[in-house]
């Protein structure tokens, strides 16, 4: 009797045990600081924002060129010598093949898993990958919804083999686009269900991908953010991820960071790379890119925040200051700039604070500049901060426009520091035409990239610019090149080529306006609409390459 009662206690302590560990897989998932902060050697902002690099397709050519196990282990090698934190590996399954798992980005259709593809096992025992401190960033794309569960017990066995992986300090990722979440679903049921996995369940991270917001049947901000809480959130996943061109792209990454998740960009080019790795460096969790590893990482860690804002940091529309940051050369440091104070006949006020919840261009709080809400003639102050002779300018705004046409005085300052030197990013009318641009002073002169709002020729939802949407818009210069204004990281057009540095001068940068001190505010050209979130970055010309 006294051995029943035992045997029974013991299988009642298993079965609590597990039913705990099932609690913890599912309800705990999300119970850490950051999905990626477990992966050591993480790239940081000067402003202390940890970055996890992934190496993009890091198994294939130029040009998705299909490598044997020895060239893509010799990839993978190179972007750990350069610091990659995350190897992206996409998988495919083939049942009638062998191997019947292999690292293969060829549709469904081909004959997947050939003996000259690389296999999965191959990869993972890759000895310098073993020893690395690397985590898998494992895309799950080419298996057919009967296979699904033949390659998740095959996938999930393999890795058991391989206790280097899906351990504390090196969780592994499993990555599906939005259309195939069944495939992310299906190894979490199995990770939950099944005790052969008991060891592994714990270091495992879910990662749902979105291309667009009118892709996958959302048609709009509201949608997608009503897919990223029932797809990401509500499975107790942990990361987003979006195409780095993505429309409204801030609206959804602040808004998944209100739901507690981590937010990933896809895919960085390597043209442009490194503009583009600086532009959102300080809004995202996790970058994958076709810029060389190595280079990504010194964009990334580059001291040259000369000003950091974002409204949608706030804790209500009600607080009575913003805060600005910057690191130059030097430490980080915050000022703090109180809000919504009217403008005087002699000096300009400054916006109020404006909260959008979900489902708008923006999410959170922006900076209101709008006259039709009594807030004309208002500008924030980021200080009198110059770059160094020699070095441009990188600066970001996301914005959204109130007024496009009747322009007062023909000119509307969006971030400025002008007056002879520095930079502006600003609309103008000339002639019939109103134009956003983005210039500075260089050789005695403005140089400019610029754009007619009412035919950008950059195509799809940029093509006019309107006053419902947000524009992420980045301008840069280097010191020696041309200059460029994107559209939420899309550009067009002839961009003029210079050689000179800028124009360095004692105007503050002013959001919302243009510095001017002998107006009778001490500023001219006042923005009327919202802006969340402003970057400047001294910027001069850097490295180029491909993973």
């Amino acid at each position: 009797m006294a051995i029943n009662q035992t045997k029974f206690k013991l299988r009642f302590i298993n079965t609590l045990i597990f039913l705990l560990s099932v609690f913890s897989l599912v309800f705990g998932f999300r119970a850490v600081a950051s999905s990626f902060t477990a992966i050591p050697d993480l790239a940081t902002t000067p402003l202390g924002n940890k970055v996890a690099v992934s190496c993009h397709n890091c198994y294939n050519g130029p040009g998705n060129q299909i490598y044997n196990l020895g060239q893509a282990n010799s990839k993978i090698n190179k972007a750990l010598s350069n610091g990659a934190n995350l190897i992206e590996l996409d998988l495919a399954y083939n049942t009638n093949n062998s191997p019947n798992i292999c690292v293969s980005h060829e549709g469904v259709e081909a004959n997947l898993c050939k003996s000259s593809q690389p296999s999965l096992e191959g990869i993972l025992s890759n000895s310098i990958l073993k020893r690395s401190k690397a985590s898998l960033f494992i895309e799950i794309t080419r298996i057919t919804a009967e296979d699904e569960q033949n390659f998740t017990t095959k996938f999930l066995d393999t890795l058991l083999k391989y206790p280097e992986y899906a351990a504390s300090h090196r969780p592994v990722y499993f990555r599906a686009f939005q259309n195939k979440l069944g495939y992310l679903t299906k190894i979490q049921n199995e990770l939950i269900t099944n005790h052969r996995y008991a060891s592994i369940r714990n270091h495992v991270r879910f990662s749902v991908l979105y291309i667009d917001r009118n892709w996958g049947g959302a048609g709009s901000i509201k949608a997608l953010q009503q897919q990223i809480k029932k797809q990401v959130a509500d499975n107790n996943f942990h990361i987003a991820e979006f195409n780095y061109q993505m429309k409204d792209l801030l609206s959804a990454t602040r808004y998944s960071k209100s739901l507690g998740l981590d937010v990933g960009i896809f895919t960085i080019p390597a043209r442009f790379g490194d503009a583009m790795t600086a532009a959102l460096r300080n809004e995202v969790d996790q970058i994958t890119t076709e810029y060389r590893v190595d280079l990504t990482r010194d964009v990334i860690e580059e001291k040259n925040q000369i000003a950091y804002l974002n409204a949608a940091g706030c804790q209500s529309q009600s607080d009575s200051q913003v805060s600005y940051s910057y690191n130059y050369l030097g430490g980080k440091n915050t000022v703090n700039e109180l809000v919504n104070i009217p403008a005087t006949p002699s000096s300009y006020g400054t916006p109020a604070l404006w909260f959008d919840s979900a489902g708008e261009d923006r999410f959170s709080c922006s900076l209101d500049f709008r006259s039709n809400q009594g807030l004309s003639s208002r500008a924030l102050s980021l200080g009198n901060r110059n770059n160094a002779q020699g070095e441009g300018f990188l600066v970001t705004a996301n914005v959204n426009f109130d007024k496009l046409n009747n322009l007062p005085e023909g000119t509307m300052a969006i971030v400025n520091k002008s007056q002879s030197g520095g930079f502006a990013l600003e609309l103008v009318k000339q002639g019939s035409q109103v134009k956003i641009r983005f210039g500075v002073h260089v050789n005695g002169a403005y140089r400019y990239k610029s754009y007619d709002i009412n035919n950008t020729g950059i195509s799809g939802a940029n093509s006019k610019l309107n006053l419902t949407d947000a524009y992420f818009l980045i301008g840069a210069y280097d010191g020696n090149g041309g200059v460029y204004l994107w559209i939420d990281n899309r550009q067009s057009g002839h961009v003029d080529s210079y050689n000179g540095t800028v124009t360095i001068h004692n105007e503050d940068i002013l959001i919302g306006a243009d510095p001017e001190p002998s107006a009778a505010k001490g500023a001219r050209f006042f923005f009327d609409g919202l802006i969340q979130q402003v970057s400047i970055l001294a910027w001069d010309d850097h490295n180029t390459g491909t993973n």
